[in-house]
């Protein structure tokens, strides 16, 4: 056994040479029966044995993939880093920091995660070679939890019960992997929100297709309430997927998405900045063209998608572009007015209990 718990993401010194403080392909202490992943997968297919036919509910949270970044073997060979992708980044974490002072304080203490290489430091230093293997690990682990919902689906097919199960596979969060010079989900870029969303509903008019409609996660609450033929509280903000599943066009659907990122995880000052964790509070509004991002306390940005996908160039100061930062932050207060706090609306207290 290893002397430290964290050690066991670690290449066994005892086989493989001890790379310093770099990423490297070495498996971890443990092999691919013995990872999160098939762990979870084991628990479910025991709990599934035994419901007897009974109708179930089951939410599955995979951790992977994540950091610590390494995947034990067959895995860990499937991707070869010279095959990876370029990060999508300035020439330098100079030229990158001078979009905005929130993006240039993360580039400033975005850490090399706990135990994501064996050693520490800054991800900002990760050169180009650096960030190829750590994303053809990330791939890596991603094939091995795709190989473990393949058990999942078998275990279900065994048990008669595929065919009328409702699957939904979607994420938390995203991951930069090298893109901007940041690692993580934090701050405000496409690829810490954008998350995939699959679902397979055996009663669907059709399936195999692709929505590009935007979504949100507040619509699978809604979806799931549809498919069991429950009618959703009235205070929910989401909306039922099953007319898109279906391939119906919808009447009404939104035409941007949003999200937020709350940093009053911290007590009072972003870690190792002297920005205060209050004015780091963002929201983003995004839609086809343009994405606003309003900070509480900071300037806010503004990009526009269609010259700019990768979101370098800020426009928020560009006076070109002042009458849309006033629409689209307009809009902003418009949805949080709309939708903020909703916990407790669209309830009336009658003597028979609450009512929506």
């Amino acid at each position: 056994m290893p002397a430290k718990l964290e050690d066991l993401f670690l290449p066994d010194p005892a086989l493989y040479p001890d790379p310093g403080a770099r990423p490297t392909l070495d498996p971890p202490r443990f092999g691919a029966a013995e990872t999160e992943t098939a762990f979870l997968v084991d628990r479910f297919l025991a709990y599934l044995e035994g419901r007897g036919g009974a109708p179930w509910f089951a939410h599955m949270s995979f951790l992977r993939p994540h950091p610590p970044f390494c995947v034990p073997a067959p895995y860990n060979g499937l991707f070869d880093p010279a095959d990876m992708p370029a990060p999508t980044r300035r020439p330098s974490v100079h030229d990158e920091s001078r979009q905005h002072p929130f993006l240039a304080a993360l580039l400033d203490v975005n850490p090399a995660f706990h135990f994501i290489v064996n050693g520490t430091g800054p991800a900002a230093t990760f050169d180009l070679a650096d960030v190829a293997l750590l994303r053809a690990i990330y791939f890596a682990m991603i094939a091995e939890v795709d190989a473990q919902i393949g058990r999942l689906i078998e275990g279900l097919r065994a048990a008669g019960a595929y065919d009328d199960t409702l699957i939904i596979f979607t994420s938390d969060h995203g991951e930069m992997l090298g893109d901007h010079f940041l690692f993580g989900k934090s701050g405000y870029f496409d690829g810490a929100a954008h998350i995939p969303l699959i679902i397979r509903d055996p009663a669907a008019a059709r399936g195999g297709h692709v929505i590009t409609h935007f979504t949100e996660n507040i619509d699978i609450l809604p979806t799931i309430l549809a498919n069991l033929g429950i009618a959703a509280p009235a205070a929910l903000d989401g909306h039922a997927l099953q007319s898109l599943i279906d391939g119906v066009e919808p009447v009404a659907w939104r035409r941007a998405v949003h999200w937020e990122f709350d940093f009053r995880d911290f007590a009072d000052h972003v870690a190792g900045t002297a920005l205060s964790a209050d004015a780091c509070s963002l929201a983003v509004l995004r839609d086809r063209r343009f994405k606003y991002v309003h900070f509480a306390g900071l300037a806010p940005l503004l990009f526009d998608l269609e010259n700019d996908p990768y979101e370098f160039d800020n426009k928020a100061a560009d006076p070109a572009y002042a009458g849309v930062v006033a629409e689209y932050a307009g809009r902003m207060l418009s949805w949080r007015m709309r939708h903020g706090g909703r916990e407790l609306s669209h309830l009336l207290a009658t003597p028979a209990g609450m009512m929506s």
